[in-house]
């Protein structure tokens, strides 16, 4: 009887425990911190087209070697607030292919490279804006970037949405945005041809960045 009471006493301590241990106390529940996730379609988006004029506005884009994307989200310092970067909270670009079948070789096609040069909405292919001077061409034409900087499409894929293609600029936005105070942006390049993407004129499939932001 008495190795049976014991027995009793040790497995209800025990329960007691992992009980006690598993939850949260009201107040632990109450200081874990509250992330919001903001969601903003870029506002500036220029296609550039090698011997051509440059378009923006539109549904759809296609890229190719001699077809690229020019990517800004104006006053991303400002809209971005209190901002939270780390291991599990990423910044990320957006970009939704018209047809899933180009996915898989957009996937290993596309690089989104931050630009060096503050270009215009009249930018061309050639030039970051039309006006006189020296600072108005590119220096390479297509955009200026650092081919050691271009971001390849992440590898963690959302199987409901097998036609979105996701970049994380999360230490662009640390080492350009907020350590430099500089947002040129971004051009959207491809090594293969013929890929169709979503444009900014689309409503719910627009270029878009998306990030956690601390609220309490």
């Amino acid at each position: 009887m008495k190795d049976l009471i014991k027995i009793m006493t040790f497995i209800f301590f025990s329960s007691f425990v992992l009980t006690s241990c598993g939850e949260l106390s009201e107040d632990e529940r109450e200081n874990d911190p509250i992330y919001n996730e903001q969601v903003r379609s870029l506002n500036g988006v220029l296609y550039i087209r090698n011997g051509s004029t440059s378009t923006y506005n539109q549904l759809e884009y296609k890229l190719g070697t001699q077809e690229r994307v020019l990517l800004r989200l104006e006053n991303l310092g400002e809209l971005s607030g209190s901002v939270v970067i780390d291991d599990t909270h990423r910044m990320m670009f957006e970009v939704t292919m018209k047809k899933l079948s180009e996915a898989a070789l957009a996937k290993t096609s596309f690089k989104l490279c931050p630009l060096l040069k503050n270009w215009m909405m009249l930018a061309t292919w050639t030039h970051s804006h039309p006006f006189p001077g020296g600072s108005g061409p590119w220096i390479t034409p297509g955009g200026d970037f650092h081919e050691s900087e271009c971001i390849e499409v992440s590898t963690s894929t959302i199987e409901s949405e097998p036609d979105v293609l996701k970049f994380d600029v999360s230490d662009w936005f640390v080492h350009y945005n907020q350590s430099r105070g500089q947002n040129f942006g971004w051009v959207l390049k491809s090594s293969s041809d013929g890929l169709d993407v979503y444009g900014d004129a689309h409503i719910s499939k627009a270029p878009k960045l998306k990030w956690q932001e601390f609220i309490k």
